[in-house]
């Protein structure tokens, strides 16, 4: 029987791996059959006076996506930890409403699943529930963020795991840090631009499947003044390698 000393050492990784089997649970799965019968109507404001625009439960409007626009450029080692570095470009997808006046709409942005070793910004469900909440009123944010092969950047004071993970399983929680990073930096980028794309910061969801959802609950916690906000997200792009 492990000692509870012992026990703590898996921690870590037992958590990681309970949001993930969470995650996987209440993931989308068959998006024909799973999409919402009833959108929500929201109110509310961005700035001193424009109010949020009505959102519908049926299509209201044609789609225009933009593909591969980069919110962020980010660090990928040669392995974990080496000094051998080059920079990727983040890309994100929009997907928007066309509309034919100055309302300020609501967000969504959607976090691929892949078990932080692959997926895709334009994986089935995101593809199909995209356009659909787009043509219902929200403009839509698909994002890409570093996976396991990318390497990102771990910063010097991450946690050493226990040495009984498997290789595979070391380079899952190591590409969770730089997932998590690009994650926020995707949502400081929505900010900065929101006026680019008539968004409401106050009105910004996530959804997500896998190991995106795991990512949503990252981008929960924060230090003060670092996530989002008016005031804090003035640059439309941002390095993101690792914090102190």
């Amino acid at each position: 029987m492990l000692s509870f000393r012992q026990t703590l050492r898996f921690a870590p990784p037992l958590a990681l791996i309970a949001f993930m089997l969470a995650a996987r649970a209440y993931a989308p799965s068959t998006p024909a059959t799973k999409l919402p019968v009833v959108a929500p109507t929201v109110a509310g404001s961005q700035g001193a006076a424009a109010d949020i625009a009505s959102v519908y439960a049926a299509p209201a409007f044609e789609v225009a996506m933009t593909k591969d626009i980069v919110y962020a450029q980010a660090l990928s080692h040669e392995t974990w930890g080496s000094e051998s570095t080059e920079a990727m470009d983040l890309l994100l997808d929009v997907y928007e409403p066309v509309r034919f006046d100055d309302a300020v709409m609501p967000a969504i942005v959607m976090i691929h699943g892949g078990g932080f070793n692959g997926g895709s910004k334009r994986t089935g469900w995101i593809s199909e529930w995209a356009p659909w909440f787009a043509a219902r009123g929200w403009v839509v944010y698909s994002i890409d963020y570093r996976v396991s092969g990318d390497y990102g950047t771990l910063p010097s004071s991450y946690p050493e795991l226990p040495a009984e993970l498997t290789e595979a399983q070391i380079d899952q929680a190591h590409a969770l840090y730089p997932a998590c990073r690009d994650a926020k930096a995707a949502i400081r980028w929505i900010s900065a631009t929101a006026d680019d794309y008539s968004v409401s910061t106050d009105h910004i969801a996530v959804i997500c499947g896998s190991a995106g959802s795991v990512l949503a609950v990252g981008l929960g916690g924060k230090r003060s003044g670092r996530l989002h906000g008016r005031d804090l997200a003035r640059r439309r792009s941002e390095s993101v390698d690792h914090e102190p």
